[in-house]
């Protein structure tokens, strides 16, 4: 153990030989036409999820404005002032004619039946927000009114 006086003459070199390495570069990959039949089945793929969405965003959309609908036209603070008793009563069980249709033989009907049967429900509901709209309409606009009649009486008596 004692290396005090040794400057490395005593150990043995080992020569150092260079030699070529040939490298072969090999890609990880599918063939090329293997590579087409995953990418064509990738988009079906996405093609069927769209397709998906979009029907279930559908579905979703019929079963929002069923209870959207239902809590309105019963709420007098929404709708309830504006629609009949019978037609209130009528439209109240298409509504729940339509959610036990959604949760039973609607449960995996495509995009196009759940948009159909929005839109045979917003004929009967958008009608009633129609009428309560031009009802909160014709308030500010006999006060926009009044405050004319009242400027224009200021007008005349002066």
């Amino acid at each position: 153990g004692d290396d005090k006086g040794d400057d490395g003459k005593g150990k043995k070199k080992i020569p150092l030989r260079m030699v070529d390495l040939p490298i072969e570069i090999q890609a990880g990959g599918l063939p090329q036409h293997e590579l087409d039949i995953a990418t064509e089945k990738e988009g079906k793929m996405n093609a069927e999820d769209k397709q998906e969405k979009e029907r279930v965003d559908a579905r979703n959309a019929l079963e929002e404005y069923v209870y959207d609908l239902r809590g309105k036209i019963s709420d007098e603070d929404q709708l309830a002032n504006f629609i009949t008793e019978e037609n209130r009563e009528s439209l109240s069980r298409t509504l729940d004619d339509t959610e036990n249709w959604l949760y039973e033989e609607g449960e995996d009907c495509n995009r196009q039946i759940y948009q159909d049967r929005l839109t045979q429900l917003k004929g009967q509901g958008e009608p009633i927000k129609e009428i309560k709209n031009e009802f909160e309409g014709r308030t500010f606009a006999l006060n926009d009114l009044a405050g004319c009649l009242q400027i224009a009486k200021k007008g005349y008596d002066q």
